[in-house]
């Protein structure tokens, strides 16, 4: 993983295509840890009905409000 992310540093050829699947693999990982080790709760004592869950839509469909919320560290 170094390797690549080495070369894509000091050379400027194919780093997209090679990052592709690096990200693929570390995308899950990344999200996997931060669920396990963060509590979440919503700003400001928001009820979770009390969402915004409208939707925009492109070429994703995204949420016309984005979702903010506030990690706490789980005690361990």
């Amino acid at each position: 993983m170094w390797r690549i992310i080495a070369s894509c540093i000091t050379s400027s050829s194919s780093c997209s295509r090679d990052m592709i699947p690096l990200a693929a693999a570390l995308v899950p990982l990344i999200v996997a840890s931060m669920v396990h080790g963060f509590d979440w709760y919503l700003p400001g004592n928001i009820c979770a009905s009390e969402l915004d869950m409208n939707e925009k839509f492109g070429i994703t469909l995204l949420k016309e409000q984005p979702l903010l919320l506030i990690p706490k560290m789980r005690k361990q």
